[in-house]
């Protein structure tokens, strides 16, 4: 295993599983919007609309490659928000 890849047998249950959970956290993210104490928002909700797209990406299995391309975006600013988003949900 490579540090931009993950062995096909262990994306598809967690391909499923992040997408279930990136839909309902996209419904509750979208009904807080005016919330103004961000500290009880969940972790995920901390994150700029373009890390959360990023995080999907990942989520979905795609590496920072072919997020860069998708986005046409740089490796390195995709990796920016990467870093940025583990900072945030740590």
């Amino acid at each position: 295993m490579t540090k931009d890849g993950v062995p096909e047998e262990l994306k598809k249950p967690s391909r499923k599983l992040w997408r279930r959970t990136l839909c309902e956290c996209d419904a509750r993210r979208e009904a807080r919007r005016g919330i103004e104490d961000e500290s009880d928002l969940p972790l995920h909700e901390l994150l700029s609309d373009r890390e959360f797209q990023v995080l999907r990406m990942i989520a979905s299995g795609k590496t920072v490659k072919e997020i860069a391309d998708e986005l046409s975006l740089s490796v390195k600013t995709v990796s920016t928000y990467r870093a940025r988003i583990l900072e945030k949900t740590a």
